[in-house]
């Protein structure tokens, strides 16, 4: 199971809405993952590294999902 399924799945577990919200992961989220977060009404995906899966991409793009890869500023980078 991937780290987004497992969000989706405890958010139900717990009663938790996760709509309108932001999801914060390492990777680009894969296909299945990206169906995942866009029937559970995530609106943002911010990822740190940059596996992209193009159908994924086109998939958040005509779902409207704002997607972002996080950026450190640069006194937070390691020398």
């Amino acid at each position: 199971m991937h780290a987004e399924q497992n969000a989706v799945i405890q958010a139900a577990y717990f009663g938790a809405s996760i709509k309108d919200s932001t999801i914060y992961t390492t990777n680009f989220p894969c296909v299945m993952c990206t169906k995942i977060l866009v029937n559970a009404g995530v609106s943002e995906i911010v990822y740190k590294d940059d596996y992209i899966d193009p159908l994924s991409r086109e998939i958040l793009e005509e779902s409207g999902v704002h997607v972002r890869q996080y950026r450190p500023p640069p006194e937070a980078e390691e020398p």
